[in-house]
């Protein structure tokens, strides 16, 4: 019975040495520091109207894209600047009736400082940076595309696998404050778009 007793207790004390050495070896390994790059999807909806109407003419659509940056870590603070394009959008766009049939907004890029907190393998963050955009208005038998500039707020999280293979949730709000005009027949429409919301998951690579 004491030799049953003693191999058990040995056990369980080999398995805490072993835990208790294993955990903060993993959690110390992880370093923050370094280029990134990677991949992201997500879901877009924005908000737009007529400068003389209440009706919305933004949409919802879902988004995939590159990001890349570089972070700088000291202790448990972490610094950085990321870069992102938006290349494809899938969804539908806002159809509306009248002199404007069809319209939408597409935040196409960012450039963000990001500032968080690591902690062990994750790391939880905020980031504000400028947002450049893209605009389609449909009618009168034509298409007008413009780019317009923003800004951009929002926050995030990131979980390491190991000191490479990177998992990101990210919530981004786009604003735009200024009216672009589009000479669509039979007259000149003035829109505002004023912000779009967008969610993301994605992976990063860490070189």
């Amino acid at each position: 019975m004491r030799i049953k007793t003693r191999t058990v207790a040995s056990v369980y004390g080999a398995a805490a040495v072993c835990l208790l050495g294993l955990t903060p070896a993993i959690a110390g390994e992880m370093d923050w520091s370094g280029f990134y790059a990677g991949l992201h999807g997500g879901y877009l909806k924005s908000n737009a109207r007529l400068k003389t109407s209440r009706g919305n003419l933004g949409g919802s659509m879902f988004t995939m894209g590159l990001h890349g940056g570089y972070n700088w870590q000291s202790d448990n603070f972490v610094m950085g600047i990321e870069a992102d394009l938006n290349p494809l959008y899938f969804g539908k766009k806002k159809k509306r009736r009248g002199a404007i049939t069809e319209s939408d907004f597409s935040p196409l890029a960012t450039i963000r400082p990001r500032i968080g907190m690591a902690f062990d393998n994750a790391l939880l963050y905020g980031t504000a940076g400028v947002s450049f955009g893209g605009s389609s208005v449909k009618g009168g038998g034509k298409e007008v595309s413009k780019m317009q500039t923003g800004w951009v707020i929002g926050a995030g999280t990131e979980y390491a696998f190991n000191n490479n293979w990177i998992m990101r949730a990210e919530y981004l709000f786009h604003g735009y404050g200024s009216s672009q005009k589009y000479k669509i027949r039979p007259a000149t429409r003035s829109i505002k778009y004023k912000n779009s919301h967008e969610v993301r998951l994605g992976i990063s690579y860490k070189f």
